[in-house]
């Protein structure tokens, strides 16, 4: 009985497809009146005749250089990739072409009869073409890879595959059985973006503390609607590091970008809290300085990770469906964070990569539906119910690439855990940073030399300076007895008075602890 993946693969594929193949490698695809064997009747000589290793070395031979270099790099990939990954790495080793338009009079019959095909559609018998498709058609022309995965028809049923590839290349067991094992490759020069951008984890953690301290110092009441209110917001955004953008435009909290973000993840580290109408503290001592302030630095930023992947926003990933499709933010943005994880240490890898990185192992990462709505069993009933399938799922993949995009181009990299790198006109590139695999893999970062430590200086005109990254929990304390007068990356500046020290008695701090803390 043949293998239930040989079945699929034969069935997958169209009839005229199977016909040729077979008679590209010496299968005998007619009967004794010399006329076609009919889909049935070729399928059970494939299932018999076409996986043996005689026939499999057979078409090895009849590679060149070329389509055997792409068949290894997909065979070292475990023998299954993603189209557009395997065609971006074969296009970096300079093995392959892409966007190559030859005449349409050479095989122009497949440029018509490829309907899942957008535009330009692979040919075997373009034996000089080094364009992707091409290479591929030829090494399933050869018998050696095939592929899956591809649109749905209007009727919600999938395109009989052609010689142009799915959205998935294999190479089937039966076959790979047969191929010799292929060498590791060394990569001679590894790629580099054109340019680089360094995400500063102190910008945002300061911008949590200076969003946290505004709270602790000021009245914040909160809309019926549970948000905090426009002129609150103002206010906020003017004492920020890097002030939101966004806030001009928006008509409502939830519609600015950080400023949103950073009351959410305040909340969820149990630093704010919402009451009676209001924005307040956790804490109700004033004088209390939270344990979060004091910790080091990598503690402080995989505790923003946790309560980045709570939160119920999903950045970039807006789509209009019913509730019954609603993105599930938290387990996708652990699945960014695990691919991450896995992407080698100082290698630059595309979003786009790292998309469907994510999406081979977890196809539901980001709809819990995605791979239920794709497969054949239920493309009927859901496109019965709910509407076309196609577009749905269209809709699916552009949510889940822009929200990789907004979570590695946005908290990622301005929580200091990945490097943006620009290929073109976009920032298409990342890679973890020393921080970001201390953070995510329990790692040690390198220590802040002397010099980055930060230091107060405390001058006899009363002026009080915290240079450099000076701990959180200092400038918490200096909060409560002096007037802060600049705030920025390298340095708070505070001036000492009266009022400033008045002030602080009110709340329960004395001279002699004001004094004992600036010593």
């Amino acid at each position: 009985m043949a293998d239930k993946e040989i079945q699929e693969l034969l069935n997958a594929y169209h009839a005229n497809t199977l016909w040729e193949i077979a008679n590209a490698n010496g299968l005998r695809a007619t009967d004794e009146r010399g006329k076609r064997l009919n889909r049935q009747a070729l399928i059970r000589k494939m299932e018999k005749e076409f996986f043996t290793r005689q026939r499999v070395r057979a078409s090895l031979e009849k590679l060149n250089w070329r389509e055997r270099a792409v068949l290894d790099r997909l065979l070292l990939r475990g023998g299954t990739a993603s189209t557009k990954s395997l065609r971006r790495e074969a296009l970096r080793a300079g093995l392959v072409t892409v966007d190559e338009q030859p005449s349409r009079k050479r095989g122009g019959y497949y440029y018509h009869s490829v309907p899942y095909a957008d535009g330009y559609a692979g040919h075997p018998h373009r034996s000089k073409s080094t364009e992707f498709v091409d290479v591929i058609a030829r090494l399933t022309y050869y018998g050696l890879v095939f592929s899956k995965d591809v649109p749905l028809t209007t009727g919600n049923r999938p395109y009989k595959l052609r010689f142009h590839p799915g959205a998935t290349l294999y190479v089937p067991q039966a076959i790979r059985r047969h191929l010799p094992k292929p060498k590791p490759i060394q990569e001679d020069k590894p790629w580099q973006p054109e340019e680089t951008r360094q995400g500063d984890s102190a910008l945002l953690l300061r911008d949590l503390y200076l969003y946290w301290d505004f709270v602790r110092r000021n009245q914040v009441p909160l809309l019926k609607n549970g948000l905090v209110g426009k002129r609150s917001l103002k206010a906020i955004n003017a004492i920020l590091l890097t002030p939101d953008p966004s806030l001009d435009k928006a008509r409502r909290e939830d519609e600015t970008e950080r400023l949103y973000r950073l009351r959410l993840l305040l909340e969820e580290l149990g630093l704010l809290r919402r009451q009676k109408g209001y924005l307040r503290l956790t804490d109700e001592d004033p004088l209390h300085i939270p344990p979060f302030w004091t910790w080091p630095e990598v503690r402080q930023v995989q505790a923003c990770l946790k309560a980045w992947i709570g939160l119920r926003i999903a950045d970039g990933a807006a789509i209009e469906t019913s509730s019954q499709y609603a993105p599930r933010p938290a387990h996708a943005r652990q699945a960014i964070l695990d691919a991450l994880q896995r992407s080698p240490t100082d290698r630059w890898i595309e979003i786009d990569e790292l998309t469907e990185d994510i999406t081979d192992q977890d196809p539901d990462f980001l709809f819990a539906d995605h791979s239920r709505l794709d497969s054949h069993k239920n493309r009927w009933y859901y496109g019965y119910y709910y509407g076309s399938v196609k577009a749905l799922l269209a809709k699916f993949e552009k949510a889940e690439q822009a929200f990789v995009r907004a979570s590695v181009t946005g908290f990622l990299h301005q929580l200091g855990l990945v490097e943006l790198g620009r290929v073109g006109k976009q920032w298409n590139a990342a890679r973890l940073t020393p921080l970001g695999r201390a953070a995510l893999g329990g790692e040690t970062p390198p220590a802040p030399a002397e010099q980055d430590r930060g230091r107060l200086i405390v001058q006899p005109n009363f002026q009080v300076m915290a240079l450099g990254p000076v701990q959180l929990d200092a400038l918490a304390r200096l909060d409560l007895f002096a007037e802060r007068t600049r705030a920025d990356r390298g340095a708070f500046e505070y001036r000492l008075s009266r009022d400033s020290i008045y002030r602080a008695q009110q709340l329960g701090l004395d001279a002699r602890q004001v004094l004992r803390f600036l010593q």
